[in-house]
């Protein structure tokens, strides 16, 4: 993943299919506050851009 030009990498630990539910992907407020360099409290959603789909 590309955050703030710098290449950050994550750990897939499993895949879920949702009927009728947007995409999603989780990681621990933590681990993205820390790959992001910002507060926990700032951490609550983001938007992924994909290059293809």
């Amino acid at each position: 993943m590309l955050i703030e030009g710098e290449v950050k990498t994550f750990r897939l630990v499993g895949v879920i299919q949702q009927t009728l539910s947007p995409s999603s992907a989780y990681v621990l407020p933590k681990t993205y506050a820390i790959a992001t360099n910002q507060p926990v409290e700032l951490t609550n959603a983001v938007r992924v851009v994909m290059r293809e789909h």
